[in-house]
């Protein structure tokens, strides 16, 4: 037979069988929007869970869960510094709630904090100012005479031990500014439980220091406290402070 009579047969099939590896071929790909939404989704989560956070006080604590956390992994720096506003402001309030209760020590840790976080934070000036007034009005108010401590801890051994809290010699050692708080809380507990105070340190210089810190905390935050303060040096322990029942 004739090529020509084929031609139009090898068309055909030609035509069918280019139809055939397009259909089995992928199509076109589109742009991947899929990633792109989550990312956008897992961002707003983020913001949600943030402002979750500071309603709820987990603003730099617990570890593995506050605000500050969170606020690393926005992708935008408007929305994070937006948010660090906002978490610093929160512990603004918190200075002011503390400071409505006389509650100077702990209004201060909450400014300090609010500070580090964004020292531009909405209310802080007034907040520094109020702590300033009272602790100017605190330092004007006569501290009641002490006790004079007996000359040795022994006149300790028929005492009643209430709490102990240590300190890290490390962290003494360096005057850390932390150690404050802790201090604080020393305070606090000595003050509720009426008890008598004894401090233990490694060596002179951090005895000295340790007192120093402690006595005008405590003269800022309850003036009117007749601390009675014993002070005892061991090299061989971690420095602590040791709170005993005060009997008449």
């Amino acid at each position: 037979m004739p090529f020509r009579f084929y031609l139009p047969l090898i068309i055909v099939l030609g035509f069918l069988a280019g139809c055939a590896q397009r259909a089995a071929s992928p199509p076109p790909e589109k742009p991947d929007l899929t990633a792109a939404q989550a990312a956008q989704e897992r961002q707003q989560w983020l913001v949600e869970q943030i402002k979750q956070d500071i309603r709820d006080n987990r603003l730099t604590t617990p570890q593995e869960n506050n605000a500050m956390q969170k606020l690393a992994l926005l992708s935008d720096p408007a929305e994070q510094q937006r948010y660090r506003r906002k978490i610093a402001h929160r512990y603004v309030q918190l200075a002011e709630r503390e400071l409505d209760r006389n509650n100077y020590i702990q209004a201060s840790s909450y400014a300090i904090k609010a500070e580090e976080i964004a020292d531009n934070a909405d209310g802080l000036k007034q907040v520094r100012q109020r702590i300033q007034s009272y602790r100017e009005q605190a330092a004007a108010v006569p501290i009641p005479a002490q006790i004079p401590p007996p000359k040795s801890v022994e006149s300790l051994a028929d005492k009643d031990v209430l709490e102990t809290l240590y300190l890290d010699q490390s962290e003494v050692a360096e005057r850390k500014f932390e150690l404050r708080y802790r201090i604080d809380l020393v305070i606090e507990k000595t003050v509720k439980r009426n008890a008598l105070l004894e401090m233990s340190s490694q060596n002179e210089q951090d005895a000295r220091w340790l007192g120093s810190v402690l006595r005008s905390r405590i003269r800022l935050s309850h003036p009117h406290f007749d601390l009675v303060l014993f002070s005892t040096i061991n090299t061989d322990q971690e420095p602590r402070f040791r709170l005993y029942e005060r009997t008449p």
